[in-house]
């Protein structure tokens, strides 16, 4: 783990959480809640982890469109 991944790793999430805030997959809350998690979990898990966290959020937001 590289020092400079947590904060990568907000920075990527903030940016994912605020396009996801764009296209009304997420509410302000959901946006702190995904800068949170998606920091924590990048810069402890890398980018794996973070893979996982983006697969499982786009293909939910994806799905949540039908109805």
């Amino acid at each position: 783990m590289s020092i400079f991944q947590v904060p990568i790793g907000f920075a990527l999430a903030a940016l994912i959480g605020v396009l996801g805030y764009r296209r009304r997959a997420l509410s302000r809350s959901g946006v702190a809640g995904a800068i949170v998690t998606g920091g924590l979990i990048f810069g402890f898990a890398g980018l794996s982890g973070a893979a996982l966290l983006l697969t499982f959020f786009l293909s939910s937001s994806a799905l949540s469109r039908f109805k």
